[in-house]
């Protein structure tokens, strides 16, 4: 394992396998502003902040548990996001209040393709594919544009939403949002920054500060994933829907060729499409395109060529350094678990296998490290020197969820 003790790597293991039990929850009834789930769930952080399942985080965590024996625990997990899908029509960021008027990027259809993989019982199949199809019909009616790809938005009530936007604008922190602009302004800077909090990228350089002019790359990529699983269930499950889902998944590779595919980078970025322009900051969202096998065999070497742009000592920093006007957690030089995923596994789908096992061994190596000295997994990481001296937008609780997660799957690789 080149630089990583084997000694090493299962001291993590058995840290994360024995303190699994400590991040489950339980409520079945509303308790405050806890919106109440049926079956037990899993939450990022054993203490401390983030007591509450959130969507994207849970994908990430299942690959953990699925590879520990703790199957049971993913599926009731799965299991709760689709309580909340038949109960209010999408899966919002987590279970609180605060978060019914907005989504997290959508990973329910992976869950669930991961679920029946080990299950096989095509009756829950059945009535998750029903309830899939809820969550789908979500992103196309309220988050779609008028080019025919997806972007991230805010649900709000048409009366209320300019005072609650504004009141938004208000709370925000200083260093993220201009200041000495008119109520009409705040409203909209206050859609757009929870808009970013729909991304999950809370906060980034990628949008500008405009998230809902932005075609997400990272975004329709998983909704292609959707619509592919969508067909492969509907084989499964002899729906007779198999082709409306293919020809669906076809035009949407068609679009995010014709839209986010910048020529000149040889680089997937995101598409300004009130502007018609690509973002001007690259980020790790480059990767989605070979994580859900969208991209061609040319897109997946040019992608890996630029990965200079991105890789750091310690890791794969979330967007390439530049000019920035403010300071966001989602940028350069924090390295976030889901995003070193999502690279490495794209990187083996295309066979660069060398290159996947040296970012997997990065991620690992520095999960091991600062373990070695706070005895404790963490949110990120700082790719350039291996140590939690990051940017934060709060201060940043010990982990387990995707953190370990990702360190259990990518552990695999090396």
């Amino acid at each position: 394992m080149n630089n990583i003790e084997h000694t090493e790597i299962e001291s993590v293991l058995s840290y994360i396998k024995n303190n699994w039990i400590k991040t489950v929850r339980n409520n079945v009834e509303d308790e405050g502003t806890l919106l109440g789930m049926p079956y037990p769930y899993v939450v990022p952080s054993i203490s401390g902040g983030f007591q509450e399942m959130y969507y994207w985080d849970t994908y990430f965590t299942n690959q953990g548990l699925l590879r520990q024996g703790f199957e049971n625990l993913a599926k009731s997990n799965t299991d709760n996001i689709l309580y909340m899908v038949s109960k209010y029509g999408f899966m919002p960021n987590g279970n609180r209040e605060l978060y019914l008027n907005r989504s997290q990027p959508p990973y329910l259809s992976m869950m669930v393709r991961d679920v029946f993989n080990i299950y096989k019982d095509k009756e829950w199949l059945e009535r998750a594919y029903e309830t899939l199809k809820i969550e789908y019909d979500f992103w196309m009616k309220k988050r779609i544009t008028p080019i025919g790809l997806n972007r991230y938005f805010v649900d709000a009530d048409t009366e209320t939403e300019l005072g609650m936007f504004e009141h938004i604008y208000n709370r925000m922190p200083q260093k993220v949002k201009p200041i000495d602009v008119d109520e009409d302004a705040k409203a909209l800077i206050g859609r757009h920054y929870i808009a970013e909090c729909e991304s999950g990228w809370d906060f980034n350089p990628r949008f500008e500060g405009r998230c809902t002019d932005f075609i997400p790359v990272d975004l329709n990529c998983n909704l292609f994933i959707y619509e592919k699983n969508f067909e492969y269930f509907s084989t499964i499950l002899n729906k007779n829907e198999d082709k409306l889902w293919k020809d669906r998944a076809e035009k949407r590779k068609e679009l995010v060729n014709k839209y986010c595919w910048d020529e000149t980078r040889k680089l997937f970025v995101d598409y300004d499409f009130i502007n018609n322009a690509f973002s001007k900051v690259e980020s790790l969202a480059v990767f989605h395109p070979l994580w859900v096998n969208l991209a061609s065999q040319q897109q997946a070497e040019s992608t890996v060529k630029n990965i200079e742009i991105f890789e750091n000592p310690f890791g794969l920093a979330t967007c390439k350094p530049g000019e920035r006007d403010s300071l966001y957690q989602w940028d350069y030089p924090n390295g976030w678990a889901p995003l070193q995923y999502i690279a490495a596994m794209g990187l083996m789908n295309y066979g660069y296998k060398d290159d996947a096992k040296r970012i997997a061994e990065k991620y690992v190596n520095t999960v091991i490290k600062n373990y070695g000295t706070t005895n404790k997994l963490w949110e990120k990481y700082n790719v350039i020197d291996g140590t939690i001296n990051v940017a934060n937008e709060y201060e940043m609780p010990s982990m387990l969820g995707w953190t370990a997660g990702v360190f259990i799957a990518l552990e695999e690789l090396i």
